[in-house]
């Protein structure tokens, strides 16, 4: 069977990535949330509410670069 995962890219995104996660679950069988280094709100703090979501917080790779390291975690 073929497995759906959704990666997420977040800066500075804390009005959104609770909503955002959540309009995912039950859709997905794996969410994958990558928050840039430089945030500075609280999007990796919502983030870690989340206990079935791989997270990781990285430096800016570009667009790329950084979903080819979240396809890792």
């Amino acid at each position: 069977m073929i497995k759906l995962s959704s990666i997420i890219i977040a800066k500075n995104e804390e009005k959104n990535i609770g909503r955002c996660i959540k309009s995912q679950l039950g859709c997905v069988d794996e969410i994958v949330v990558v928050v840039d280094e430089k945030s500075s709100d609280r999007t990796a703090e919502i983030v870690q509410t989340f206990p079935e979501v791989k997270h990781s917080v990285s430096k800016w790779q570009g667009y790329s670069g950084t979903k080819n390291f979240a396809l890792q975690l």
